[in-house]
């Protein structure tokens, strides 16, 4: 059994923003109270038609250039997100198609806020056990297209975009760098903060009479009660949106060639 480390890192930030000031304007709060209790003064915000599986993309084209590596050098890869709206395929599939990847194992990782530190895990584990010798972890969210931006509680807090780490195995007599993990959870606390939903649909092979934009994904969480035209005005100003499929085609970072929105199925 050996060890792992992380071998390299990258990151991508949508260049959208929301500054305190805005939120100012939505809900009840002020950039002095933002700032002196999380200590935030703005967030990243992607475009409506920038899917998590394209912040992934960014980053972890940006982890690969700088360990030197080309795509087929990974044998895993690792998506952390709780913002992926499509269920199939994966957004691990989905970065590993932008990447050009031919056949890596393709994960993802549900944990919100833990999910990066439990992907990361799972690599060290994967490496440790000989079924992995390099692996890609990413943390990616979209978290602005399911927020509730006229609850001050949690509006204040989220932005999007993602981080990557290469994780490989370290050489003959080196000390691993990632380990031993602990982890675990509280499970009788998943009330504390919900993103949930189902948008309506049902397996099926992309194809020129099937392919089309998704419904429109609405998600329901606990809110505390703020005035109609609040609510209005903070749904107005960010979302949220419909989640739609496009054919157009946008560079990935670190790669010379556009990769298309969404690969296909």
């Amino acid at each position: 059994m050996t060890g792992s480390r992380i071998a390299a890192l990258g990151h991508y930030q949508p260049a959208g923003g929301i500054t305190n000031h805005d939120l100012a304007a939505l809900v009840d709060t002020s950039d002095e109270w933002i700032r002196s209790r999380v200590g935030i003064t703005t967030r990243h915000k992607a475009e409506e038609e920038e899917p998590v599986d394209e912040l992934a993309a960014h980053a972890a084209a940006k982890a690969l250039a700088s360990a030197g590596l080309a795509a087929g050098d990974i044998d895993l890869v690792l998506v952390a997100t709780s913002t992926a709206i499509d269920r199939s395929p994966n957004m691990a599939a989905r970065v590993a198609a932008r990447l050009g990847m031919e056949s890596p194992a393709v994960m993802d990782v549900n944990v919100v806020c833990a999910g990066f530190t439990h992907a990361l895990a799972t690599a060290d584990h994967a490496v440790r056990a000989g079924a992995a010798r390099r692996a890609l972890v990413i943390g990616a969210d979209k978290m602005t297209a399911v927020t509730d931006w006229s609850d001050r509680t949690t509006c204040v807090l989220v932005g999007d975009g993602a981080g990557a780490a290469v994780v490989e195995a370290v050489r003959e007599g080196e000390e691993p760098g990632i380990g031993p993990v602990l982890w675990g959870s509280v499970p009788s606390m998943g009330h504390a903060v919900r993103i949930e939903g189902t948008p309506p649909g049902s397996p099926r092979r992309a194809s020129p009479c099937t392919a089309g934009p998704p419904p429109s994904f609405r998600p329901s969480r606990r809110a505390h009660a703020t005035p109609t035209a609040q609510r209005r005005r903070a749904s107005a100003a960010y979302g949220p949106r419909s989640w739609r499929r496009s054919s157009s085609t946008r560079p990935i970072c670190g790669s010379s060639s556009p990769s298309p929105r969404r690969s296909a199925p």
